[in-house]
């Protein structure tokens, strides 16, 4: 138990860090609760990847093992979060996984903490034109 509580204080010092970097760089609108929105999915994110590498680490006989098992999962996590493979183009026999896998929560959670509150068009530097309504995504 002990193991699990000691890297809560390190995720949050390096999800703070990469959020302060990474929300800048993107170029959000910086408010106060986006901002908190934003660092409390990544930090997250970056708990359940760490806690699901101790899983497998504890599960396995080693950690040879264990670092195949969990790529093996993080490679389907991220197919399946919507994002290389939009929900609507996932075969329909593999849609549950969508719905089971919390990358794609994280990026439902990212988007829709950004983005949901607009109601203008979004203008794309090709001059294509989109019209942000509040929970819609691809």
């Amino acid at each position: 138990m002990m193991q699990v509580v000691v890297e809560i204080p390190y995720i949050f010092f390096q999800a703070a860090v990469y959020c302060l970097i990474v929300y800048a760089m993107i170029g959000y609108e910086w408010t106060v609760a986006k901002f908190f929105w934003y660092l409390f999915y990544t930090f997250f994110a970056m708990l359940y990847f760490t806690f699901y590498g101790m899983m497998c680490v504890g599960v396995t006989p080693n950690h040879h093992i264990a670092s195949i098992v969990s790529s093996a999962f993080y490679g389907l996590w991220n197919i399946f979060a919507g994002f290389i493979v939009p929900r609507t183009r996932i075969l329909i026999w593999w849609r549950w996984y969508y719905w089971a896998c919390p990358v794609a929560w994280t990026l439902y959670g990212l988007v829709t903490s950004q983005y949901g509150d607009l109601h203008e068009y979004i203008i794309i530097e090709t001059g294509e034109t989109l019209l942000a309504r509040p929970g819609f995504t691809c």
